[in-house]
């Protein structure tokens, strides 16, 4: 129990800098833009390769964090409440925040994107279905944990072989988008490490299996599955961005900076969006085209003005709880 804590301890240290450097790399990525019609539209180069790399990194490190937290605490006998809460703190911004984001899509000319009004949040909107996807895996692993696995060290050979079961799940292919199911099998394997990590006596040795069982997977993948371009895709990101996750957990990332900025992660993951779509058009408009004063100033914007809103936003009951999913009764 020692061990288990001195472990756990060690990593919720950095979970603030883990977040920060997730949430730098996702306003990076909408800054850049995921393809040519996005963002900046830059079509090569370092930038590009960077936020290409970065796949392997930023939402897989969201998941293992959520995983992590979820594992701090014992899961609640009253499963209503549980999902009660989740509900309000996960769902009530997706659709406040996300509904807005899609209306203003909608409206706003130069701002690249479509959505689906008659499908909105049906169909996910744009990275907030990152946020239905985990509201569907607190729901899953929750009432799993409830209904045949104890928070008992015991337990943890029956995670070990639910993240296989999910991994080798998500490889195989889940192809529905529709309330992002596909994007909650995508995010299980790092979500379940996540909780591995927090909850249990994770010794070097077995990072070690771990890491190694990864690594063999991933070259088994490109022998078996090299015909199936699609499976062979998953296998590579699912197996890649795990081992990336192992590390940064083994090398304790820290970092004040990224730190600062993890604390508001909520708030940047919610609200980074209109600030770096904001000040690209805006400077377009003014004639600016140094592409790397776009992207310092769009970073600096989308970090900061969500803080701003946040702190805005927190002072009013009603706002802190439509678009943040506090309770009323808070402020």
């Amino acid at each position: 129990m020692t061990a288990a804590i001195t472990i756990n301890s060690r990593f919720q240290s950095n979970i603030d800098s883990l977040r920060g450097l997730a949430c730098f790399m996702l306003v990076l990525y909408h800054v850049i833009g995921s393809t040519l019609e996005y963002g900046l539209k830059i079509e090569n180069g370092f930038l590009r390769e960077l936020n290409d790399i970065f796949i392997y990194v930023r939402m897989p490190l969201f998941g293992l964090l959520a995983g992590f937290v979820y594992g701090l605490r014992s899961v609640s006998a009253n499963y209503h409440n549980f999902v009660t809460k989740k509900a309000r703190r996960l769902l009530l911004p997706m659709l406040s925040v996300g509904t807005l984001f899609a209306i203003t899509q909608w409206l706003v000319p130069a701002s690249n994107s479509e959505e689906n009004l008659f499908l909105i949040h049906i169909l996910p909107v744009g990275h907030y279905w990152f946020i239905e996807s985990l509201f569907l895996i607190f729901l899953f692993v929750a009432l799993i944990e409830k209904l045949f696995f104890s928070i008992s060290n015991n337990a943890k050979p029956y995670w070990l072989i639910l993240l296989v079961i999910m991994t080798s799940i998500y490889i195989l292919g889940v192809n529905i988008k529709y309330f992002s199911i596909e994007g909650a099998f995508y995010l299980l394997p790092f979500f379940l490490i996540g909780c591995l990590f927090s909850r249990f006596r994770i010794d070097f040795s077995l990072l070690i299996k771990i890491t190694l069982t990864c690594f063999c997977s991933l070259i088994v993948s490109h022998l078996f599955f090299s015909e199936f371009a699609e499976m062979l895709e998953r296998a590579n990101r699912v197996f890649i961005s795990l081992l990336v996750c192992i590390l940064l957990y083994v090398f304790n990332f820290k970092s004040k900076t990224f730190s600062a900025i993890g604390r508001f992660s909520y708030s940047i993951f919610l609200f980074h969006v209109f600030f770096t779509a904001a000040t690209r058009i805006v400077s377009h408009k003014l004639g600016i085209e140094n592409t790397s004063l776009i992207i310092f100033t769009s970073l600096f914007t989308g970090i900061l003005g969500p803080i701003i809103i946040e702190f805005v936003f927190n002072k009013n009951k009603y706002s802190d709880f439509i678009f943040f999913g506090n309770k009323l009764s808070s402020n």
